[in-house]
């Protein structure tokens, strides 16, 4: 029988071998699961999982009560800094783990945590335990490390544990009550996760209603670097609609591109734009403007000829073969 072709046979060569290493482990976890999460079963399901709404940067390869891809960005493949992201529906997306092994982690703790909750642990919770010591280490996770937590307390012990999580910050700051304490935990999480779109939204308004309005421009002009606009469940368009008010009050701290994103509403000047930087040489900049332009309308692979033409120019065989899952 012909073995089915895996991830890493799809990337190979194509990929850094701190990426290799990954999905050399997800291939070993296919059509496992762990706690409620599921590693999808095969390349072709990864495949089907790459519709039209999701990010050209994100891989899926499983799912909780979301879908959960690597987040393959740019500047993550240069570093190495391979995080989870979960997409729950078009357009809300955030990074929930740091790393694949957090993703992992942290599904272990939700069902541990359960188990807590209900007095009784589920029967495949040692199993699970087991699967994830065997992939990261024999002392990778221990029951009642943590004492005796609930669900509800998984985000604090992902900061506790890990230093935090976009979404951990994120989740945090919402329960909190004054402006100024989810300012703290929104800048907590910029520190582990720079580029997350809906935590600058909640910096900026955290500002606003603080009255450190210049502040909130600096940070709403630097969100606007972004290198995709997952904003999770953050409104945009009401976002952009203060971006312009801070704009008009302090255009020294915006760029020409910023001015640009925030004034133009027309998405189809957008795709004329990301041409024009393409043919004027900024590859990546124009990248980036239609990324975002996707994001808008909630549809990447419509484009993906132009993404296909910005990766040959730029040499970033691992993007073309992003591209490959959604056309091969």
């Amino acid at each position: 029988m012909t073995q089915k072709p895996s991830l890493t046979e799809f990337f190979k060569g194509r990929v850094s071998q701190a990426i290799a290493e990954k999905l050399q482990i997800i291939d070993r976890l296919a059509g496992t699961s762990v706690g409620h999460s599921r590693f999808y079963s095969s390349l072709d399901e990864v495949k089907e999982k790459c519709e039209s709404w999701l990010p050209i940067f994100l891989l899926p390869f499983g799912r909780e009560t979301f879908r959960a891809c690597l987040h393959l960005r740019p500047q993550d493949v240069r570093s190495g800094r391979l995080a989870v992201m979960r997409a729950d529906d078009e357009g809300e997306m955030i990074e929930i783990a740091n790393s694949l092994e957090q993703f992992v982690y942290r599904a272990l703790l939700e069902e541990e945590g359960w188990g807590n909750e209900e007095g009784k642990m589920l029967k495949s919770f040692s199993d699970s335990v087991a699967l994830g010591n065997e992939t990261f280490g024999a002392d990778f996770y221990q029951q009642g490390r943590h004492g005796n937590f609930k669900r509800d307390d998984v985000g604090q012990l992902m900061i506790t544990h890990f230093g935090g999580t976009a979404y951990a910050f994120y989740v945090d700051a919402i329960f909190l009550d004054t402006p100024a304490e989810k300012l703290a935990q929104y800048e907590k999480g910029l520190a582990v996760e720079p580029g997350c779109m809906a935590l600058y939204v909640g910096a900026v308004k955290s500002l606003v209603a603080l009255n450190n309005r210049r502040d909130a421009a600096e940070r709403c002009a630097r969100s606007l670097d972004c290198y995709h606009y997952t904003a999770y469940d953050a409104d945009l368009n009401e976002y952009f609609e203060l971006g312009r008010a801070l704009l008009k009050e302090f255009p020294d701290l915006f760029s020409d591109d910023h001015k640009w994103i925030l004034t133009e509403q027309d998405p189809r000047n957008w795709v004329r734009r990301a041409g024009e930087l393409f043919n004027q040489g900024e590859v990546e900049r124009a990248d980036k403007i239609l990324n975002d332009t996707c994001y808008g309308i909630r549809d990447y692979t419509g484009s993906i000829g132009a993404f296909r033409k910005h990766y040959e120019k730029l040499g970033w065989d691992w993007a073309l073969a992003l591209c490959d899952l959604r056309t091969n």
